[in-house]
């Protein structure tokens, strides 16, 4: 707090400058006081709004994965708004992991993304998968690891990226990303709500998700097979994270199984 050219009114009541004194001194550190004060209780303030939101989001989102009313995708749906409200970014998408096609498929409830597939090691989601971990790009157009080809295809314009990964049975099977927080940057506190959202997703939406990411109006009895096999397999709780025969080696995975099939699967749009 700073105060400047100090005037007072002579005897014809002229302005006139005049030096600052020791009550002015004072009276200057009684204002910068009282002004840390509301500036301390006003991000109190905020930091309390956003742990509310924050908290909020959580709870949207565990009633979104829990209703019997929605699809998997209007489930997501909820979920993506409840954290772009929770996290006050500008949109959040979910990438899931195809191993047989090397491929991140995005699933938005977007019509623009719907369908969209990516290389696997494509931008800040592939370096999430390579790296297991939490990524955070602050400056996306200045980074190596940001690929714009999503921002291409619907004219967003990205700025930051918050991106976690999401596990299942011990390995990253999709990654959760977060665009452009509107306030300032992305903290660990965001890190925070975005992996507990992730927890969900893949603990209760996955399985829904990969049913309708892998449906095909034209089942035959093979595809019928292998797409409940599928969901047998993701939606059991008690999986273990590396699964074995009896001999030693790895079982053949579902999705192998979905690849190898004669008939070719997409995302439903």
């Amino acid at each position: 707090l700073q105060a400047l050219n100090k005037q007072s009114l002579d005897a014809d009541g002229s302005k006139v400058h005049v030096p600052f004194e020791a009550d002015d001194t004072m009276l200057l550190e009684v204002l910068a006081s009282l002004i840390s004060g509301l500036y301390a209780r006003a991000r109190l303030f905020e930091a309390v709004v956003r742990e509310k939101h924050r908290a909020a989001a959580l709870l949207q989102c565990a009633v979104a994965v829990h209703s019997d009313s929605l699809s998997a995708r209007d489930k997501l749906s909820a979920i993506t708004s409840a954290v772009e409200h929770g996290l006050d970014c500008a949109r959040c998408q979910l990438f899931l992991v195809d191993e047989v096609h090397s491929q991140l498929a995005v699933v938005s409830p977007l019509e623009s993304l719907a369908g969209v597939r990516l290389p696997l090691g494509a931008g800040v989601p592939g370096r999430v998968i390579a790296t297991e971990g939490p990524v955070l790009v602050e400056n996306a157009y200045d980074s190596t690891e940001f690929d714009s080809t999503l921002d291409r295809r619907t004219g967003f314009v990205t700025t930051g990226v918050l991106a976690v990964p999401i596990f299942r049975g011990g390995r990253v099977v999709g990654v959760l990303e977060a665009l452009n927080q509107r306030v300032s940057a992305f903290d660990e506190g965001h890190e925070e709500l975005l992996s507990a959202v992730g927890l969900q997703i893949s603990d209760l939406l996955l399985p829904e998700l990969l049913g309708e990411m892998f449906e095909r109006a034209d089942f035959d009895d093979e595809a019928l097979r292998l797409r409940t096999l599928m969901l047998a397999e993701y939606s059991s709780s008690r999986r273990d994270s590396q699964r074995h025969s009896a001999s030693g080696a790895p079982e053949r995975g579902v999705l192998d199984a979905l690849g190898a099939n004669s008939r070719t699967w997409r995302s439903r749009s």
